[in-house]
């Protein structure tokens, strides 16, 4: 994790992603992002939202 401007920047994992998350100094989640394929990126200040729309994207590859 790297600390910048009183926020923090940390490399997580979620749903099997690499996330880059920005948390403020009370740990609140601000902004996190990834990179779901090679022309995709998912940007949200939210753990949930990024796992819906992570899921709806897997459901969309599968039905294709």
């Amino acid at each position: 994790s790297v600390s910048q401007g009183g926020y923090i920047f940390t490399d997580e994992s979620l749903n099997n992603k690499d996330l880059r998350v920005v948390r403020n100094s009370s740990r609140q989640t601000v902004l996190l992002y990834s990179f779901i394929d090679k022309n995709i990126i998912i940007i949200t200040s939210n753990e949930n939202t990024f796992s819906a729309l992570l899921n709806k994207y897997l459901i969309g590859k599968m039905v294709k």
